[in-house]
């Protein structure tokens, strides 16, 4: 024992004064997300606030991953924060209110740190619910956190994709069009190459010793040589004009198809490219599991909580509320039901509603008063009657004339 509490217990110490630290109103917020009377727990010890602190945390934590789940997924659909910030927040805070329900309504089980097979298969409508909610909430994150792998494959499939379209303008009749002058002028050129070059060797000819040079014929045969190679060089240039068109054509006709390609992949699109990707398909199911894993975590830490002060203090409000109304609840019986088979809990036939009762209890005597009243009143008045007519019987005889 060391001096502190030597000294404590000379003084009389005693844990009737203890008193909880106060809590913070970030650590209220958290108590609030998980659904929990922050006046009872407030009174309770500091342990019972750390772990509601932290089981709200983990809900706090899925609304905001939700929301940047659903953000991220609204903006690839329209491109618009306008729309992505608003229907982020919402559907965090609706991801945050079933969280708060599925924990609020989850109970602490058998009050031990352990999880038997009849807790688990109480717990597993909502273990289901939130394995939905993780599942819903990771798979916007994972195309977020994958999208350079996915915008990789995206660009391949526009490669694929441009490089069909231009075989498809190659086999158009526009290309075949410009493929057909272009053969044209193709031919024409090698006509006029072939003729220059004939009449430069007919000119090459001439132009010899014996017949005294470059005479008339050798000019005239040089004149033609340039007027073929003048027309060969004017089909060279056709040929490279349309040939520049028709490259120009076929490249606009790929570039579109890979800007339609690439523009704006839809969700279902992107998702079914993300789970083509050999390589990702590991890192992504740890992902999912782990958003998964949160989710379904406070369930069973609510099922692995041991009974603790809250429970305690809690429970004792409960009754006290009940019986300041007057309510009685029996509870920790066996009830039959069919076939011999037996259920413990909760039913609503072994509940005394004593206040109810004392109710029904002065009704049930008022009316029975007034029942008894009602006969002597009825004994009375026909006593006095029978009296009138044995005085005066003629004024209760009506006679009728004769038609």
């Amino acid at each position: 024992m060391n001096n502190n509490d030597q000294h404590s217990y000379k003084e009389g110490y005693s844990f009737r004064s203890y008193t909880p630290p106060k809590p913070s109103g970030f650590m209220l917020f958290l108590w609030w997300l998980c659904g929990i009377d922050r006046q009872i727990l407030r009174r309770a010890t500091y342990s019972e606030h750390v772990k509601y602190a932290c089981m709200g945390a983990i809900v706090l934590g899925t609304c905001v991953v939700a929301s940047i789940s659903m953000g991220f997924a609204v903006h690839t659909i329209w491109l618009s924060l306008g729309l992505a910030i608003p229907a982020g927040l919402f559907w965090g805070g609706l991801i945050g209110a079933l969280e708060r329900f599925i924990i609020s309504s989850t109970g602490i089980g058998d009050g031990t740190s352990d999880i038997t097979f009849k807790e688990f298969r109480n717990a597993f409508p909502r273990l289901l619910l939130s394995f939905v909610i993780g599942v819903c909430v990771s798979e916007p994150l994972l195309l977020f956190m994958f999208q350079p792998e996915i915008t990789k494959v995206f660009k391949q499939k526009a490669e694929v994709i441009a490089k069909k379209a231009g075989e498809t303008f190659d086999n158009s009749e526009e290309a075949k069009d410009l493929q057909r002058k272009i053969n044209e002028f193709q031919k024409e050129k090698d006509e006029n190459s072939k003729q220059a070059s004939e009449n430069d060797r007919l000119a090459a000819a001439e132009n010899t010793t014996e017949k005294g040079g470059c005479g008339p014929k050798c000019q005239e045969f040089k004149a033609r040589a340039d007027m073929f190679r003048t027309a060969a060089k004017a089909n060279g240039d056709s040929i490279t004009q349309y040939m520049a068109k028709k490259n120009a054509l076929r490249k606009a006709a790929a570039d579109k198809a890979k800007e339609i390609a690439i523009e704006r992949p839809g969700m279902l699109e992107q998702m079914t490219t993300l789970h083509s990707i050999e390589e990702a398909q590991i890192p992504m199911y740890w992902i999912r599991g782990f958003f998964v894993l949160i989710d379904i975590t406070p369930i069973f830490f609510k099922l692995m909580l041991s009974i603790g002060s809250y429970f305690y203090l809690g429970k004792m409000v409960e009754l006290l509320l009940l019986a300041g109304y007057g309510v009685q609840r029996k509870e920790g019986y066996t009830k039959t039901e069919g076939k011999g088979e037996k259920s413990e809990g909760e039913f609503l036939d072994m509940v005394n509603f004593h206040e109810v009762d004392m109710l029904n209890s002065v009704k049930r005597r008022a009316i029975n008063i007034q029942q008894k009243l009602s006969h002597i009143a009825l004994s009375l008045y026909d006593k006095r009657k029978r009296q009138e007519v044995t005085d005066n019987p003629e004024q209760f005889i009506k006679e009728s004339p004769a038609e």
